[in-house]
């Protein structure tokens, strides 16, 4: 199979499961919005949104907007990990170079 690229496969599986666990309180019937209070909090930043009146349903949007969110958060994941491990592959190339300066 060819990979895709430019596609984060953390960040896919991120947004699945971020979808997967959103249908999942949705169609389990919870007392009160206590489904509604976990959605809150698995999708925190972004679902600060809800409070402005878009004129969405609440489960639209987490439906829409949360696995969109978790997707870019694994793509930073990924991000961050492939760029620390440059920068420590640098840092040990220059380190191999340190050890041949004549000593202070």
């Amino acid at each position: 199979m060819k990979r895709l690229s430019g596609i984060s496969r953390l960040g896919i599986a991120l947004a699945l499961s971020n979808l997967i666990i959103t249908l999942w309180v949705y169609v389990q019937k919870f007392e009160g919005s206590w489904g509604g209070f976990v959605l809150f909090w698995v999708n925190f930043p972004v679902s600060l949104l809800t409070f402005i009146p878009f004129g969405w349903n609440q489960w639209l949007f987490f439906i829409f907007v949360g696995p969109i969110w978790w997707y870019v958060i694994g793509v930073f994941l990924v991000y961050a990990y492939k760029s620390t491990l440059l920068n420590r592959r640098q840092v040990d190339f220059n380190a191999h170079f340190n050890d041949r300066l004549p000593p202070e």
